[in-house]
């Protein structure tokens, strides 16, 4: 009886006749694998089986998404412009594909959607927003009709564990803020140069209360934001926070009724 080969791999997809019935293949650069159903053509090896995700690096900022590709899990930089590019696919029938997008850092990352199908093919976002330090799940499907042309959808949206809380927002054209307790994330996007304040307050409590606060310097100097005790209270061992060019850095705030005064005090300093 001659030798059949059961166990076949390659870095592409298979594309020839399975040799035998029940026949495995595998593409190792996709780690996807197939079960041959037949022997008469190509097309007997069917669909991949399930794949474990394939994780893309956050150094990616450009990534495809195919029908006949594993679930992916992307570590989004915030500071890429990261596009998902959804591509069409000749062969009919519907197909389902996952994706989870997740910041890399602490920053909120934006995620854009490039496809050259009109509206009517394409019912999804042109962009994606993942706030920093969390994680959403994604399921697209992509139904392709007998002529061949795709119509993507968005399935599902599910955030992950480890969401973000709320923030305070405060924009680039303020020159001060007084630091508020309604939120535990306070962020501050500084893109000009100019001279910058803020104030802490008197929480009027008697227990210990910590506050996260981002200063984020998009600009090409380094930026000081004075700490204003005219109108807050001090900040221990500080009178200023500096942030350097092009660099943003997350302050743990801890607002302290000691018995020499009430004050506030850094009790963490993390830099991206």
């Amino acid at each position: 009886m001659p030798s059949v080969k059961h166990t076949m791999t390659g870095s592409v997809n298979p594309a020839a006749v399975p040799p035998s019935l029940g026949a495995h293949y595998h593409n190792t650069a996709s780690r996807q694998r197939w079960i041959a159903q037949g022997t008469a053509s190509p097309a007997d090896w069917g669909r991949p089986l399930p794949a474990a995700p394939l994780l893309v690096a956050s150094t990616v900022d450009r990534l495809s998404v195919k029908v006949d590709q594993p679930p992916m899990h992307w570590k989004v930089d915030s500071t890429l412009a990261n596009t998902l590019v959804f591509e069409e696919y000749p062969v009919s029938g519907f197909y389902k594909v996952e994706l989870i997008l997740e910041s890399a850092d602490r920053m909120d990352a934006v995620v854009y959607v490039e496809t050259d199908l009109g509206d009517s093919r394409f019912k999804i976002d042109r962009q994606f927003t993942i706030l920093g330090g969390t994680a959403t799940y994604y399921a697209f499907g992509c139904w392709i009709d007998l002529e061949g042309a795709p119509i993507w959808t968005l399935l599902e949206e599910s955030p992950l564990a480890g969401r973000r809380p709320a923030v305070t927002d405060i924009p680039d054209t303020a020159p001060s803020f007084i630091l508020q307790a309604d939120n535990p994330m306070t962020y501050w996007n500084l893109v000009t140069v100019r001279s910058r304040s803020m104030a802490l307050p008197n929480l009027q409590g008697g227990y210990p209360v910590e506050l996260s606060l981002v200063l984020d310097n998009r600009t090409g100097s380094e930026v000081t934001v004075e700490i204003d005790t005219t109108f807050g209270l001090p900040l221990k061992d500080h009178d200023n926070l500096v942030v350097p060019p092009l660099s943003a850095i997350l302050y743990k705030l801890l607002y302290f009724p000691a018995a020499q005064g009430l004050r506030w005090q850094v009790i963490q300093t993390i830099p991206r």
